[in-house]
């Protein structure tokens, strides 16, 4: 919750790359720039909206005529955790499974800080590689 609040361990690095890899809208046109968008989108909506978009909540009736609800992650959200397994290798399953127990029970159950680790992760791998990548254009050409 820490970059929800705009106090991330990284705030000034995640400002910094997010503002030049990821477009005002759609999706970026690298790796880094959709991993940083995926993270920022579920941060937001988790934070914004409880998570009221990402997790689809049905009713529906056993065999004895009960009802019960079922929890699960929204079709079109896919995408965002998608691109941060792509990019990031992080286990989306669990980051998934937090969000629908934090929809479930109304309870964060370490969920802010798994969300504020997987950010850390992703800006510290996308300074590292912007880093890699500065210093490739400035090393001379060899023939």
């Amino acid at each position: 919750m820490k970059y929800w609040n705009g106090e991330g361990q990284y705030q000034d690095l995640f400002n910094k790359h997010f503002k030049s890899l990821v477009p005002e809208s759609g999706r970026a046109d690298t790796a880094e720039g959709n991993a940083l968008r995926a993270i920022a989108r579920i941060n937001h909506d988790v934070f914004n909206n409880g998570a009221g978009n990402i997790v689809r909540e049905t009713e529906e009736t056993d065999d004895d005529g009960e009802y019960y609800t079922v929890y699960e992650i929204e079709r079109w959200w896919e995408e965002y955790f998608d691109d941060i397994e792509d990019y990031s290798r992080l286990d989306v399953d669990r980051l998934k499974r937090k969000i629908i127990e934090y929809v479930q029970y109304d309870k964060d159950y370490g969920l802010s800080d798994l969300i504020d680790d997987y950010i850390d992760h992703i800006v510290l791998r996308v300074d590292n590689e912007m880093e890699r990548y500065a210093l490739l254009l400035k090393m001379p050409v060899t023939k």
